[in-house]
């Protein structure tokens, strides 16, 4: 009797085991029944706007001025850099190597030598530097320059009209 009984066990053991895909040798997702809801998407936003396009080179002209206000502000019209009102200066390409990424890389060259004289970093607002830049003043909600001979410190400049707002607190 106890023999029969623990046959009786053992098959509705393996039939619980097949019927739910654990029996050796089985596949378990070809026997599964059950259903796994897919994850729902976030429902969208009405109110918000398109991703508006990544910024280029091109929009680095402007008035920038020193976070520090230790000199005067200086005026870039590709490829031109203005000094009150004289092109003394202008910038080189920028770089397209992966090192240059996320912002842009380029450097001041002399109008007169055309000797690089320094580094600058272009990046737009909301693009963070590497992590190795030291900057005093920075603030990633408005499009910066950073000026440097002695990486990873650096000096930041911002546009003239967002100077006030992106160095105070």
């Amino acid at each position: 009797m106890r023999v029969r009984a623990a046959l009786l066990m053992g098959a509705a053991v393996l039939a619980v085991l097949i019927v739910t895909g654990c029996a050796p040798g089985s596949d378990p997702a070809a026997t599964s029944a059950a259903v796994v809801p897919a994850p729902s998407a976030p429902a969208a936003d009405p109110t918000a706007s398109a991703p508006s396009e990544p910024a280029t080179f091109d929009t680095i002209d402007g008035i920038w001025c020193p976070a520090d206000g230790s000199t005067a502000c200086l005026t870039i019209s590709q490829p031109d850099v203005l000094t009150d009102g004289a092109a003394t200066d202008r910038l080189a390409d920028p770089s397209s190597s992966p090192e240059s990424t996320p912002c842009f890389a380029t450097a001041l060259v002399d109008a007169a030598t055309d000797m690089a004289e320094v580094a600058v970093f272009y990046c737009p607002a909301g693009v963070s530097p590497d992590a190795g830049v030291r900057a005093a003043f920075d603030d990633v909600g408005y499009d910066r320059l950073y000026f440097t001979q002695n990486p990873p410190d650096v000096d930041t400049w911002f546009r003239a009209g967002d100077l006030e707002a992106a160095t105070a607190g």
